[in-house]
């Protein structure tokens, strides 16, 4: 029903001093682990003789004769009190948002009302999240700049609320640090192609900018799964739960997960990660629509597990093509099952956890070769898990290059006999990687052939061998040294996943191809007994390695 603006003005008062304008609470959904992690507090006005009042029906009146401020801070009190009443009773439910209106920000007293209120009831500033509209701005932006960051100097989380409707939207970004941009849920009401294209580039322009995303308004199974797609931090709608008093809330609130307070900034820092970007393993800042090209899977490692809790279609596609029609079935495969195959995936998990860097090994499963790469995006100790981001990409014979598809058929004989094999060509300056569970780092392939023998010489081999090593592999001389029994090799001492350097046979073979001067170059473990000869050569008699 609509009410008139004298009303209004006449009962705010009373309204206000018994209590009938109360705070509901509204849940905010973390999408990648569907748990509580906040929620949001709004005003509601229950008038004893006219029921329930549209907030639209009184806020935009009390703001037009500068009557809200009073609403704002009562429904802050309320809400801190609320928290002390939750805390008390062990439901934990650590952070609330609460609205202020761009009017508030003209009060000279506006921060240490605020501060007051909150410190009154023992609340810690970092539990009230304070949402602003983008129409502050134009209010009176001096005010609105010192009020904004004497509020983040004392520790308060400020959102932007309702980006992308206003006309300042870019300016305020330019301008000012939000910790979290809400975006408005017009876009999910017109729910079609261009809205999908613009939330995916607020999204991603979120994450460059290092801030947290939330979008308001979802309500259908399709719009989740949107932006469970895109890797929006968190949701809001009445897909979950529409706006309740708190009676109601603490009764919505049994039975369901909340995020603990200990995984809070692990997980937000889990969601800083851009999902989006195209090249997500050394840029965080491209830009790409809806999904990465990439194919990529969020896997959480712990207690010596690793399970999936994100995968793009490029993925999946990946994990179809190595012959399971789920992610959960390659899951259960990876977790529950002993296989030699896939240990060194779980080894590689582990590495990049330990190592915080790009871990990648090849592998041929069939007719397909599969490249898997990861790098740790979070961790925390006291949790015992990190979040590990992965591709996995596969190559099937058909659609490889020619020198690759030579080594196919021999691919899983290659795999079990070597650490590391290269196709190389001396003529031409190159090489091509056939696979590797050697974990060297990625810069040597991306040279020229001289110049990644000497990349890798300097940056693989033990410096002691290192001369030995590039005169061993002097490609010009190749042929010549070859033409006997049809390769050489030699024992160096070489990195191995830890980092120290063990003994290894590198083997150069010359492969009759009707490619002019191709050699099959291969490095393998050494068995104690060839290792102490070894040893004993380098010592005693370091010509005879030559």
């Amino acid at each position: 029903m609509t009410v008139s603006e004298q009303y209004i003005l006449e009962h705010v008062d009373e309204a206000i001093v018994e209590h009938h304008i109360k705070a509901y609470f509204q849940p905010i959904i973390r999408t990648l682990t569907g748990d509580i992690c906040c929620a949001e507090a709004l005003a509601r006005w229950v008038d004893p003789d006219l029921g329930l009042l549209s907030p639209t029906d009184f806020i935009s009146v009390l703001e037009k004769y500068d009557r809200v401020y009073e609403v704002d801070l009562s429904i802050l009190r309320q809400t801190c009190a609320f928290y002390r009443k939750l805390q008390a009773d062990g439901t934990p439910v650590h952070s609330f948002s609460v609205n202020f209106s761009r009017y508030d920000f003209s009060r000279p007293r506006f921060f240490e009302d605020v501060v007051g209120i909150v410190d009154e009831y023992g609340v810690p500033h970092e539990v009230i999240k304070l949402e602003v509209t983008e129409g502050v701005l134009f209010e009176n932006e001096k005010l609105f700049r010192q009020a904004f960051y004497a509020f983040q100097n004392a520790g308060f989380i400020v959102w932007l609320d309702d980006f992308g409707t206003g006309y300042s939207s870019l300016g305020m970004l330019q301008g000012y640090s939000f910790d979290l941009l809400k975006i408005d849920m017009l876009f999910m009401k017109d729910f079609t192609d261009r809205s999908r294209q613009l939330v995916s580039a607020i999204v991603n322009m979120a994450k460059a900018l290092n801030m947290l995303s939330l979008i308001e308004g979802v309500e259908t199974e399709e719009q989740l799964e949107f932006v469970k797609t895109i890797g929006c931090d968190s949701i809001q709608g009445f897909y979950y739960a529409k706006p309740m008093s708190g009676e109601a809330f603490v009764n919505y609130l049994s039975g369901r997960r909340i995020e603990p307070q200990s995984e809070k900034h692990y997980w937000n820092t889990v969601c800083g990660f851009n999902l989006l970007s195209s090249n997500p393993f050394e840029d965080a800042n491209a830009a790409h629509p809806f999904q990465s090209d990439i194919p990529l899977a969020l896997i959480e490692v712990t207690w010596g597990r690793g399970d999936y809790i994100y995968a793009n279609d490029a993925y999946l596609e990946s994990v179809h093509s190595l012959g399971f029609d789920s992610i959960q079935a390659l899951e259960h495969f990876f977790n529950d099952k002993v296989s030699l195959n896939y240990n060194p995936m779980k080894n590689l998990l582990a590495d990049a956890v330990l190592k915080n860097a790009v871990q990648e090994f090849d592998y041929i499963s069939g007719n397909v070769l599969y490249k898997f790469r990861a790098r740790c995006i979070a961790k925390s100790a006291a949790l015992n898990k990190a979040m590990v981001v992965a591709s996995l990409s596969t190559f099937r014979e058909e659609g490889e290059v020619h020198d690759r598809g030579e080594l196919m058929h021999y691919s899983q004989a290659l795999y079990a006999s070597y650490e590391h094999v290269n196709l190389v060509f001396p003529d031409r300056d190159s090489s091509i990687r056939v696979f590797s569970k050697a974990n060297f780092q990625t810069a040597h392939q991306f040279l020229g052939l001289r110049a990644g023998i000497r990349s890798f010489s300097e940056k693989e081999v033990m410096p002691e061998d290192a001369d030995r090593y590039r005169r061993f592999f002097d490609v010009d001389t190749l042929e010549q040294r070859t033409a006997g029994k049809g390769y050489i090799q030699q024992a160096f001492r070489i990195h191995n996943a830890d980092g120290r350097y063990e003994w290894r046979q590198v083997r150069i073979t010359k492969i009759p191809s009707v490619l002019d001067n191709m050699y099959l170059y291969t490095i393998q473990t050494m068995s104690d007994v060839s290792i102490r000869i070894a040893e004993m050569l380098v010592r005693d008699h370091p010509e005879m390695l030559e």
